[in-house]
């Protein structure tokens, strides 16, 4: 496969992970579905909201914070698959 489609849920008020994490041969796009979420990318913090999405370059640290009271939803899509 050349794509690789993930749910993705986040508890309230929590990170996705600790530390940041960096796809060397990937890109990204996140697709918000429900809630909001903030992608913090070291250099530049990103609010999305219900329908937002996010791209994110090979090679660029990020992880995710859900701002929000309840879980929140979104899908990751990664080219090439990188689990």
């Amino acid at each position: 496969p050349l794509l690789e489609v993930v749910l993705f849920r986040l508890n309230a008020r929590c990170w996705s992970r600790e530390d940041y994490v960096r796809h060397d041969t990937a890109e990204e796009c996140i697709t918000v579905l429900s809630g909001a979420l903030t992608v913090d990318c070291l250099q530049e913090v990103y609010q999305l909201s219900e329908g937002d999405s996010i791209y994110l370059r090979r090679g660029v640290s990020h992880k995710v914070y859900n701002p929000g009271e309840g879980v929140a939803t979104a899908l990751m899509c990664l080219t090439p698959p990188v689990h």
